[in-house]
């Protein structure tokens, strides 16, 4: 069996090793520490190769900025329903506390408020409340 080389406090992308955890099948693990305060276990050569460089979490979070990034290209300034789209964030919204992307937006009276993109996008979602009512009657009629 080799011998393990000693990693402790070295950086690796996002994470710094901090100890070493026990073996698996031989193979050499470190406790790692990301930047984003999450710890766990990796595999040496896995960290070594450049594939353990950041956690679960915060390559989840680094994909949905990407996806932030190419809605706002696409859908800033853009008109569904009554509404305009001014900007989108990724957060949680409503009483569940569901979490994706919300979507800033102004209606066509001038009220502002954000709606959950994935309901605006799908025309759950239509203008603000009064001018909801207001499309509702001019229908009903």
């Amino acid at each position: 069996m080799r011998e393990v080389v000693d990693i402790r406090g070295q950086r690796f992308g996002k994470r710094v090793v901090i100890g070493l955890a026990p073996s698996i099948s031989g193979r050499a693990r470190f406790y790692v520490r990301c930047d984003c305060g999450d710890v766990t276990h990796v595999f040496g050569h896995l960290i070594r190769d450049g594939k353990g460089h950041s956690c679960r979490k915060c390559q989840r979070i680094q994909g949905s900025l990407k996806k932030k990034d190419a809605l706002e290209r696409e859908y800033v300034g853009k008109r569904i329903g009554l509404r305009t789209i001014e900007g989108i964030q990724f957060g949680s919204w409503g009483k569940t506390g569901s979490r994706g992307f919300v979507a800033e937006t102004v209606c066509e009276c001038g009220y502002r408020s954000p709606v959950s993109f994935s309901a605006l996008k799908r025309g759950i979602v239509n203008g603000c409340i009064s001018c909801s009512k207001k499309l509702k009657k001019k229908q009903d009629m």
